[in-house]
């Protein structure tokens, strides 16, 4: 869920599993000056990608642009611009296969398979109800 940023402020949904962290930040009703601020200070928090999430293609796109103008060309691989629907395709796909990390000092190869029937169903809900949670609250604000 929420999380504090060192810089002030919070991310509004913050997604971390082994070592690898995703900030979500969910644009409502905020300007895209606002969104490429929040943008920016998740970047500077250190997490690994940025997701800005929107119903609206037009408010996507709004951010996109002030966010490209503001971030520098190399922070921008680690940037995503996504509907509710491509967020949940995004985390659904699976990891490369044979990706190689240090564990206790040996090489380790490591497979990911996606999830599939109860516990896609699961995962899916969780995310479902954290993101649903961030948008009430921010309409509530």
């Amino acid at each position: 869920m929420e999380e504090p940023l060192p810089a002030g402020g919070r991310v509004d949904v913050a997604l971390r599993r082994e070592g690898h962290s995703l900030a979500c930040e969910i644009s409502v009703t905020t300007a895209a000056e606002h969104e490429a601020g929040n943008v920016e200070k998740c970047l500077a928090a250190g997490f690994d990608e940025v997701i800005l999430l929107s119903l609206h293609r037009g408010t996507l796109a709004k951010v996109r642009e002030a966010v490209e103008a503001r971030v520098e060309e190399k922070d921008r691989a680690r940037l995503y611009f996504m509907s509710l629907e491509e967020f949940f395709t995004f985390l659904d796909a699976p990891e490369p296969a044979g990706k190689e990390t240090i564990v206790g000092g040996y090489k380790v190869k490591v497979k990911y398979w996606p999830a599939e029937g109860e516990a896609a169903t699961r995962k899916s809900k969780a995310v479902s109800e954290i993101l649903l949670k961030s948008l009430k609250r921010m309409k509530e604000e």
